[in-house]
């Protein structure tokens, strides 16, 4: 969301953090590596899925032909940190089967001290007090849209009565959303980009905190 010399500067900083990334998992005894082009596919398929996921509760339906063109511009990010193009799903349902086949896949997802810290931190953990108040609702919410698989990990309990809550409470969101102001409709990126696009094509990141 910002200029091509921001991207590119972005995307130096995260491959070199990257780089130092390396060693071997103690649960798995397996090496974890940040330029593991498994592991980064993994992250960016994941936040890419939840995004048009959450964005179909909440806003509106996508077509087929908008995910997929979300998935190839998607794409341009991905290449920025490392990601083979060539070597990743081409549309974005393979993309999510690639994720849903992961998933399953005996011994691929497990419970970690790190996964029990980012429970805690969704489930109540240090929030900005502009948020807190509505927290209970985002980590709800959070949790029970998981996939099954992950669920089961983080031992989330589903039944009919939280179904129906999540519903409610998605539907809430979708309802009330276009009459929040900008600060809360619209994530920072999404400020930014709108401030580009409408006001201030050339907006640096300096800038963007006072957005």
């Amino acid at each position: 969301f910002g200029t091509k010399t921001e991207a590119d500067e972005s995307a130096h900083r995260i491959n070199k953090l990257h780089e130092v990334i390396k060693g071997e998992d103690v649960v798995t005894k397996k090496i974890y590596d940040a330029l593991d082009h498994e592991q980064l596919l993994w992250v960016h398929a994941c936040l890419q899925i939840s995004s048009i996921y959450f964005y179909e509760k909440t806003v509106k339906k996508l077509t087929e032909e908008e995910k997929n063109k979300y998935h190839e511009e998607n794409m341009l990010a991905a290449k920025l940190v490392l990601i083979d193009e060539n070597n990743m799903p081409q549309s974005h349902d393979e993309l999510k089967q690639w994720v849903i086949d992961k998933s399953r896949e005996e011994g691929y997802l497990i419970y970690t001290d790190v996964a029990k810290d980012v429970q805690d931190i969704i489930a109540g953990g240090p929030v900005p007090k502009h948020i807190k108040p509505i927290w209970p609702f985002i980590s709800f919410t959070a949790f029970h849209t998981l996939p099954v698989e992950f669920k089961k990990i983080y031992n989330i309990e589903s039944s009919k009565f939280k179904s129906l809550i999540l519903s409610f409470n998605l539907f809430l969101l979708k309802f009330t959303r276009p009459f929040l102001p900008p600060f809360f409709r619209l994530i920072p990126p999404a400020r930014w980009a709108k401030q580009r696009l409408t006001k201030n094509p050339n907006l640096k990141f300096n800038d963007k905190a006072r957005i």
